[in-house]
């Protein structure tokens, strides 16, 4: 049986067709590119939307009940049109600019194989610890990675190694990370002090630690290679710890205190060492205006589609520049005055613990991956320093020099290269009187 159908009708109808064929079009375009299990839902209800068509105008006897559902059909097929095409826009975008290999790369699950360890010529002590499973942490970062649209290789990726002795061990920008006693980068005890060996306590946190490099290219490192010269009169101390504030910094300088036994000290100031302890554990302002949306469905959509990656960046930089919510720089702005205290509170303890003990002056520092001509944060954390009882090695001789470099290892590591590293190591060089500052 068949119906006369009116020119409404088959406009409708024709615009359903087109939505649907280019949704195909767009699902075929990911099926190539590997999506995979994150669009199985698209092609069932495409075809659904298709028989429903197709069923309300063979079915549907009178023309406005018929327009009717025709219109729903098509209210039905706009969002997902301009899903698909939004989505297949983005992906266009990320394969062909970014190189990023589309989602095939992007969810690919494959724990990272001995072979592809024994292609990177890696040593045989690191091939030795064998990769472990990758955890849903670590490839979770991979996703994070994708929704800003940053290019990070696999290779780079963080990854668990069992490393003996080690409380946490694992491979971060293709570089060995082990976190030993109170999560300083030594595996073991430290020993006892050598008799004629000058000993430098070197106190901070992941800047001192060296996240993101090698641990011989951290600065404590490189600032004892400098002052031996071939020798061994001088051993650094790494006591950086990833994630401590001045708080932290304090507590490990009484901690180490008399097994180091330090002939001197020097702390590599990170300007969000302000911050309380628990900072990094609270971020009550992160998710200030949360898109409101049921959680199960957010994780959903900002975690396997671009789309939702997109507007979840967008929206966060939104708030960002309006000031509704606030980044860690935006909170040590804001927020400075009501940190200064205990910062300052903390630092002139560490002071008077030392000169309690016989030692000279503790060496501040500010440590920054963006050397600039004038920062207000570096200024603001630098006065602290300056009205405490350390003595301060003021930043501007490199800041200047270097104005407008990037010193940060990589777009998904932020932490300073090993550029940064050295020259802070000649700073404080300078400052011990060995040699020049800069």
């Amino acid at each position: 049986m068949c119906w006369r159908t009116s020119f409404r009708d088959i406009k409708l109808m024709w615009t359903v067709k087109i939505f649907v064929k280019i949704g195909l079009i767009a699902l075929g375009f990911w099926a190539l590119k590997g999506a995979g299990h994150v669009f199985v839902f698209a092609l069932p209800l495409l075809c659904l939307i298709t028989a429903l068509a197709l069923l309300f105008q063979l079915t549907i006897p009178k023309a406005r009940l018929r327009s009717m559902a025709l219109k729903l059909v098509v209210v039905l097929s706009v969002p997902l049109f301009v899903f698909c095409c939004f989505e297949t826009a983005l992906l266009g975008y990320s394969s062909l600019f970014l190189k990023q290999g589309g989602f095939k790369w992007w969810y690919s699950s494959k724990d990272v194989s001995q072979a592809e360890l024994d292609s990177k010529n890696m040593d045989q002590a690191s091939r030795s610890t064998g990769i472990e499973n990758m955890s849903e942490e670590h490839r979770s970062q991979g996703e994070m990675y994708q929704a800003v649209g940053w290019d990070v290789p696999r290779s780079l990726w963080k990854r668990s190694v069992h490393v003996e002795g080690a409380e946490e061990a694992y491979y971060w920008m293709d570089v060995l990370h082990v976190h030993g006693e109170r999560k300083i980068r030594r595996l073991g005890q430290i020993p006892a002090k050598k008799k004629g060996v000058e000993r430098i306590m070197v106190l901070g946190d992941s800047f001192t630690y060296g996240q993101g490099v090698a641990a011989e290219d951290a600065y404590p490192a490189v600032l004892e290679s400098m002052m031996n010269e071939g020798t061994s009169a001088v051993e650094v101390i790494n006591l950086g710890v990833c994630g401590a504030s001045s708080e932290g910094v304090l507590d490990n300088l009484k901690h180490f205190w008399e097994r180091v036994q330090p002939d001197r000290v020097i702390y590599g100031v990170c300007m969000n060492d302000i911050l309380p302890d628990d900072y990094w554990n609270i971020h009550p302002y992160d998710q200030a205006f949360a898109f409101p949306l049921p959680d199960a469905l957010k994780v959903y959509l900002f975690k396997r589609t671009l789309s939702g990656k997109f507007l979840d960046r967008m929206y966060d930089q939104l708030l960002l520049k309006s000031g509704l919510r606030l980044d860690y720089r935006g909170n040590l702005n804001k927020n400075a005055a009501k940190y200064s205290a205990r910062f300052l509170k903390d630092i002139n303890e560490m002071a008077a613990f030392v000169s309690d003990r016989g030692g000279k002056p503790i060496l501040g520092m500010v440590l920054n991956q963006y050397p600039m001509e004038s920062d207000p944060l570096t200024e603001r954390v630098e006065a602290l320093i300056e009205a405490s009882n350390i003595q301060l090695i003021p930043s501007d001789a490199y800041m200047k020099k270097h104005d407008g470099e990037d010193w940060t290892v990589h777009i998904a590591e932020r932490h300073p290269n090993s550029r940064a590293h050295r020259v802070y190591a000649e700073m404080f060089l300078g400052a011990l009187g060995v040699g020049p500052r800069i």
